[in-house]
C-alpha cells in the first residue's frame, strides 16, 4: 500500500522497535504497531540560527542549529495485551525478563523491576502525508497513569535525537507490515482496586486494606540528560543522573474519621505500602488478565486534603520510595509491576 495522503489522523500508523546501536534506526514489522490516540508532540526540534554580522543593515545568512532533543508523548489507553507499547513502560522499570507460565495454561506473567539505569530506546516511525516520520532512537524516561472516563489512560514520554523524513531503513513496505498484539482488552476504571497498609505491616488483603478512592494519578519519572558532543548535531545516548520522581495521588471521594486518621500517619512520617491492581477477563482458570503496579514504600508528602465542600473529598499524595527490604507479602524493595496476559516473550527482548 502507498502512504496515506489524506488530512485524517485516522488513516496513519505508528510503529516502534527495540534498538541496540543509539543514532542507528532498526526496521519495524509485524506486532510493532502502537494504538495512540495522537501523535504527542512527535516533530524534529531544529531553528535556523541567523548571523547578526555588524555592516549589516539586517542579518544576511545563518546555519542551521542543533537538533533536538525530541521529546513526544503519545496519549494510548491502557491495554492487558500491551504489545510494543509495554515495550515502552518496561523500558521505563528497566528489567523485564522471560515470563513465567502460569500453570500449563496460556497465561504469563511478567515482571517489570525499577532497574539502577534506563537504558533502553526505540526506533519509532509515523505516518504523514506521503511521507515516513522517524526517529532513530528515543528512551522512554517517563509515564503518567490516570483514569479517562471508563479507560485507564497513559501519557508516556520518550526522548529523540532526531526526526527525519526520507529513511531507508522504514519506508512504505515496513509500516505496511505493522500488525498489533491486541486492538482491545482494556484495563476499565471499574476493575481496580487500591491496597494499602503500613509499610511494616502483613501483607497487603482485600477487603482489610482496601481504600474507597474515586480518582488517582500514578507517575514514575527518570532523571536523564540531553547532551550535545562536538561532531554531532543530534543528542548524545542520554544517561541518568539524579533521582527518579515517582508520585502517587489518591483522592478519596468522602472524608471520614478514619480518612481523616491520616493526617496523624503524615505528622509520624509512618511509610505505607501500596498495591494499584486491575483484573481483567479470564485467560484460563484460575488465571485472569491484570496489571498491578506494586510500591513497597511510599510516605505521605503531606497532609490530607479536605477542603469544604458539599461532600467532603480527601486529596492524598505520596512519594514514591525504595524500601530497605521486600514488605511482607511482596517480592521486591522497590517499586515494580506484574502483568498478566498471553505474550510469551520478553517485553524488552
Amino acid at each position: 500500500m502507498a502512504t496515506p495522503t489524506g488530512p485524517s489522523k485516522r488513516l496513519y500508523a505508528c510503529g516502534s522497535k527495540r534498538g541496540t546501536t543509539w543514532g542507528t534506526a532498526v526496521a519495524v514489522g509485524a506486532l510493532d504497531g502502537i494504538l495512540a490516540k495522537g501523535d504527542g508532540g512527535f516533530a524534529l526540534v531544529q531553528k535556523y540560527e541567523q548571523y547578526p554580522a555588524i555592516d549589516e543593515i539586517m542579518p544576511m545568512d545563518g546555519i542551521l542549529g542543533l537538533i533536538g532533543p525530541c521529546d513526544f508523548t503519545p496519549p494510548v489507553g491502557l491495554q492487558y495485551e500491551m504489545g510494543r507499547w509495554g515495550s515502552w513502560l518496561a523500558a521505563i522499570f528497566g528489567t523485564a525478563g522471560v515470563p513465567a507460565q502460569q500453570g500449563e495454561t496460556a497465561a504469563y506473567k511478567h515482571t517489570f523491576q525499577w532497574a539502577d539505569f534506563v537504558t533502553h530506546f526505540f526506533t519509532v516511525v509515523q505516518e504523514r502525508p506521503g511521507k515516513i516520520w522517524e526517529c532513530a532512537s528515543a528512551m522512554p524516561f517517563k509515564v503518567a497513569f490516570k483514569p479517562e472516563g471508563s479507560y485507564i489512560g497513559a501519557v508516556l514520554a520518550l526522548r529523540g535525537n532526531t526526526i527525519v523524513d526520507d529513511s531507508a531503513t522504514n519506508t512504505a513496505t515496513q509500516v505496511d507490515a505493522l500488525t498489533y498484539a491486541n486492538r482491545g482488552k482494556f484495563v476499565n476504571f471499574v476493575e481496580g482496586k487500591l491496597l494499602m497498609n503500613a509499610q511494616s505491616g502483613a501483607g497487603l488483603s482485600d477487603p482489610t486494606d482496601k481504600i474507597e478512592f474515586s480518582d488517582f494519578d500514578l507517575s514514575f519519572e527518570r532523571a536523564i540528560d540531553a547532551v550535545h558532543v562536538l561532531g554531532s548535531s543530534v543528542i548524545a545516548l542520554p544517561k541518568e543522573g539524579g533521582f527518579p520522581k515517582n508520585t502517587l495521588k489518591v483522592m478519596l471521594p468522602r472524608v471520614s474519621d478514619v480518612n481523616m486518621a491520616y493526617f496523624s500517619t503524615f505528622k509520624a512520617m509512618t511509610a505505607q505500602k501500596v498495591q494499584l491492581v486491575f483484573t481483567g477477563p479470564l485467560i484460563a482458570a484460575p488465571y485472569y488478565y491484570s496489571v498491578s503496579f506494586v510500591l513497597p514504600r511510599i510516605r505521605f508528602a503531606g497532609p490530607p486534603d479536605a477542603k469544604f465542600e458539599d461532600i467532603i473529598k480527601a486529596g492524598l499524595t505520596f512519594e514514591i520510595e525504595a524500601a530497605a527490604a521486600a514488605p511482607t507479602g511482596m517480592a521486591y524493595a522497590r517499586p515494580y509491576m506484574e502483568v498478566i496476559n498471553t505474550q510469551t516473550t520478553d517485553y524488552l527482548a
